[in-house]
């Protein structure tokens, strides 16, 4: 049997055609190398399965941005050198996920390009214009969330001392509380780079330490507690906050949206912090109150909800971690009561240091929980929205 293959002409033929492939027509090894697979989080999953069946426009809405404005000389090879360490540092920024959406893929590295624009050249106001276009490119940037990398940077050369540099990432891998963390390393990583010496920054903590205190807590008492401490929050009817529009909104939930910004004037942030201070209150505390009563008279409701993040960093001893960490508290309150707001806001301090006390379950983990119907999923906890966050420091 043997001789009867060794005879055939295509076996005869094969050596000499092997012997002409190249090496780099296949590779079952290229691409980074794998490190290491972490279950995902919970509330990872549930942004997973919102990109998957909303498709890429679902994957947009989960963009965060954030755009640093730069004086004075800088080096763009230092910069470099230093978003390259801070992907080394964070197990979350060299990250992508498994097909099947069960596992975080952590690599060995898994590179940011910075892309340089010189726009030296044109006025102020194309200039301006220019970093706006990119900010809003990157709003609608789709990230390959099967092989990363998820981060970019983009940095704009407007002048020999003025740049801005755009940062956007998935917001499956980022947070808010997680930009202020890359931010703060940021400088110090750039300052090391510039010297040549090793960056003065405690180890990060890697994302898999984070999801497996995740897995644990999840089979806890504690656990069971903050649910039942949410459930008890949604007994009977959940309201829904039915904000009157000027148009039908859609049968099917659509990721269109957009963001309106106002900048409060002093005197009234002024004001605001005078009631909180009068009430024992902060600041924060206020403007949800406040707004939570906007919304009641705006809808004619004597109930609303309202979705308030929370960084699972704080809650979890691990101030340090950048990741997706996250839950939203659906805050369900009665605005109107007696009409006494001073009474109201002291009401809803206590209300949110409880809320912030049972901050580790995630909105989706309620939602089956409370076996919600469909159509009533979309406005329930989803204000203040999402829209695309974007952030702008000095």
């Amino acid at each position: 049997m043997s001789k009867i293959f060794t005879d055939d002409p295509l076996i005869t033929r094969l050596p000499a055609r092997l012997a002409t492939v190249s090496e780099v027509e296949f590779d079952p090894f290229a691409g980074p190398e794998l490190l290491r697979l972490v279950p995902i989080t919970e509330s990872q999953a549930e942004i997973w399965a919102a990109c998957l069946l909303g498709g890429d426009d679902a994957s947009r809405a989960y963009n965060e941005s954030v755009t640093l404005r730069l004086t004075g000389p800088l080096d763009r090879a230092a910069l470099r050198c230093a978003l390259g360490m801070l992907g080394q540092r964070h197990e979350a920024l060299r990250s992508a996920f498994s097909a099947d959406g069960k596992y975080s893929c952590v690599f060995k590295e898994l590179p940011v390009e910075l892309d340089f624009q010189g726009i030296t050249a044109l006025g102020a106001a194309a200039q301006q214009a220019a970093v706006a276009a990119c900010v809003a490119h990157d709003a609608q940037y789709i990230f390959d969330l099967l092989h990363g990398p998820l981060l970019k940077a983009t940095l704009f050369g407007l002048a020999a001392e003025e740049h801005h540099l755009v940062l956007t990432a998935h917001h499956i891998v980022c947070d808010g509380w997680s930009l202020g963390i890359m931010l703060q390393e940021l400088g110090a990583l750039y300052s090391a780079c510039y010297q040549g010496i090793p960056p003065a920054l405690p180890s990060a903590t890697p994302f898999g330490q984070y999801a497996d205190q995740q897995l644990l807590f999840g089979r806890s008492a504690a656990y069971q507690a903050v649910e039942q401490f949410w459930l008890a929050q949604f007994q009977g009817p959940v309201p829904v906050v039915a904000l009157p529009t000027d148009f039908v909104r859609p049968a099917l939930r659509t990721y269109r949206s957009a963001r309106a910004d106002y900048v409060l004037a002093p005197s009234l942030v002024a004001g605001l912090k005078k009631v909180g201070l009068g009430a024992g209150c902060s600041f924060v505390t206020t403007l949800l109150a406040a707004f939570e009563v906007l919304l009641a008279q705006l809808t004619g409701q004597n109930e609303v909800v309202v979705g308030l993040p929370a960084a699972g960093q704080s809650a979890s001893g691990l101030p340090q971690l950048v990741g997706h960490c996250v839950n939203l508290l659906p805050l369900r309150s009665q605005p109107y009561g007696d009409g006494d707001f001073i009474a109201y806001l002291r009401q809803r301090k206590t209300a949110l240091f409880d809320a912030y006390e049972h901050q580790q379950l995630t909105f989706g983990s309620l939602l089956k929980k409370l076996r919600v119907p469909h159509q009533l999923r979309q406005p329930t906890g989803r204000l203040p929205g999402r829209g695309q966050p974007h952030h702008y420091f000095v």
